[in-house]
């Protein structure tokens, strides 16, 4: 009995916390900072002496909330759910992503990390008749 109480206690706790998280971000209270975009997104907003990490589940992968003590460098909590059974986390994330997420870059492709390699011999071998014959 008294396990099911401490059980139910925790999981209204996280929820609550989690509650407050969203309430304090729509005030502008708690500043969420992008850390990650692809392909999970991750944000990190800094209050006092606790850090606390959002990453964005994908493909049925939970989003996982976690609070860390920086000054004591230990985590206190983490909160893991898929959107059917944590809606406060999803309702979090929803808020966290529409609000501090970056704005999408047009649709062109980033070739300045596109890296070239020369070809080997072998297939410069047989790439350079076809160029005489057609030259």
């Amino acid at each position: 009995m008294a396990d099911e109480i401490a059980y139910v206690s925790v999981v209204r706790l996280a929820a609550e916390g989690v509650a407050q998280l969203e309430e304090r971000t729509r005030r502008g209270e708690l500043r969420w900072r992008p850390v990650a975009l692809g392909p999970v997104a991750r944000f990190t907003a800094d209050d006092a002496d606790l850090r606390y990490t959002l990453t964005g589940g994908r493909d049925e992968l939970p989003t996982v909330l976690t609070a860390f003590n920086t000054a004591r460098r230990t985590l206190l909590w983490k909160l893991s759910g898929v959107s059917s059974a944590r809606p406060a986390l999803q309702a979090l994330e929803h808020l966290v992503t529409t609000r501090f997420a970056p704005a999408k870059s047009p649709a062109e492709p980033d070739m300045s990390r596109v890296a070239m390699f020369p070809l080997r011999r072998a297939a410069a071998a047989a790439v350079s008749p076809l160029v005489e014959r057609s030259a």
